[in-house]
């Protein structure tokens, strides 16, 4: 599960010092009271957004606060993942009904074959009761 953190510009993200950070990402320096983190259960940091950013991207209310533009940024972000699942599995459902198709064309195909196949030992057994018939009778 994710959660978000208002990100203070002091403490390290995922092993990397703040002031590293600060150094190399002048973008975060320049915006540090809009920046929030996006964090795994294990304390993972998988990314850092800038409020503004992300509201003018989602069409989230500008005059929100940032702790509530993380939230609802999350909330989108779970049902972009739901949907994208969704897809994933439909995409899989139709698939799978195209190879059962197949499988099922090459079933009717190998019985119909099989029906040929009956009937041609048919036809020989009564081919041979015949000619063992006419040996017979001679």
């Amino acid at each position: 599960m994710l959660k978000t953190e208002i990100w203070d510009g002091t403490t390290p993200i995922n092993g990397v010092s703040a002031e590293s950070i600060l150094e190399n990402r002048k973008d975060i320096a320049r915006n540090l009271n809009d920046v929030f983190l996006v964090v795994t259960d294990n304390a993972i940091v998988t990314e850092i957004q800038f409020g503004k950013t992300i509201a003018d991207n989602y069409n989230i209310d500008v005059n929100k606060s940032l702790k509530e533009i993380a939230e609802e940024y999350l909330i989108i972000k779970e049902k972009e993942t739901k949907e994208e699942s969704v897809i994933k599995d439909q995409t899989t459902l139709e698939e799978q009904s195209k190879k059962i198709d197949i499988l099922q064309a090459e079933n009717n195909r190998l019985k119909e074959v099989e029906k040929e196949q009956d009937k041609m030992i048919m036809d020989n057994m009564y081919k041979m009761t015949m000619i063992e018939s006419s040996i017979g009778g001679m």
